[in-house]
């Protein structure tokens, strides 16, 4: 079977994602993380207009930042959500 191939994601598609998402999620306060995957973490800002979710991943493969639709709630937090939601609790995001 063939396989798919990942679109890496450069400098220049990076930046064009940063520019969408400052008009929707600029200003926002962190709500909730999770950890679905190893090299892969879920984050929900709070905006006037209601939730958004983001996933950062570094996985060498396809490493990405991307808005996502809620995602299903993960039973078990993993470490780096924990420490995640302990340093950004009610944080606020003004800038990108």
């Amino acid at each position: 079977m063939k396989t798919k191939a990942i679109q890496s994601m450069d400098v220049t598609s990076l930046r064009a994602v940063v520019a969408d998402l400052c008009s929707k999620i600029l200003p926002s306060r962190f709500e909730k993380a999770q950890q679905p995957e190893t090299q892969t973490v879920q984050i929900a800002l709070r905006t006037l207009k209601g939730l958004t979710w983001l996933e950062f991943s570094w996985n060498a493969e396809a490493p990405r930042l991307v808005e996502i639709s809620p995602p299903p709630r993960i039973g078990r937090e993993s470490t780096l959500a924990q420490q995640i939601k302990y340093g950004l609790n009610q944080m606020a995001l003004v800038e990108i």
